[in-house]
């Protein structure tokens, strides 16, 4: 289980034992959000300190700095494979080329903050939730909008399948 928090800290838990193993320390201000990559070799995580970075999961050291300015991450998600990530600062979401650390494509649509974020398993697909009372899905490679839904008075997940 990994975690993030106010004290600026990502830590990786023993599930089993209640144990902490490792502290990821490296955000300056409170980590907003976390995800492990598919063979829970890596932790993506997005902080308030408007950075976004991969970290060995093993030993708490971190691989690289995805993006230093002003991309907050209030989501972050791995997909299948590692050169790309996801993050939502604001009413954007950003698909990050981890190598070039720049966004290869912005999604934009929604009106407010989101504060939801999910792919398909086979990562062609993405939906998001915003406070604008709206949830999209999204063709990732592409950057089109396919379909806007809403109703919710807020959106506090989302979830696809295939």
């Amino acid at each position: 289980m990994v975690t993030g928090g106010a004290d600026n800290t990502v830590r990786v838990w023993n599930i089993a034992t209640g144990v902490e193993e490792v502290r990821l320390n490296g955000h300056t201000s409170t980590v907003l959000s976390v995800a492990v990559s598919n063979d829970e070799q890596q932790v993506l995580s997005g902080g308030a300190d408007a950075s976004l970075r991969i970290w060995n999961a093993s030993n708490g050291i971190y691989e690289t700095v995805v993006a230093n300015s002003g991309y907050s991450g209030q989501a972050v998600s791995f997909l299948p494979t590692p050169e790309r990530v996801l993050s939502t600062s604001g009413s954007l979401v950003f698909l990050w080329n981890t190598s070039t650390r720049v966004p290869a494509i912005a999604y934009v649509g929604h009106t407010s903050s989101l504060n939801a974020l999910s792919t398909t398993p086979d990562a062609r697909y993405m939906l998001t939730g915003s406070n604008d009372r709206t949830a999209r899905l999204w063709e990732l490679d592409s950057g089109a909008e396919l379909a806007s839904v809403g109703s919710h008075s807020t959106f506090s997940f989302s979830h696809t399948s295939p």
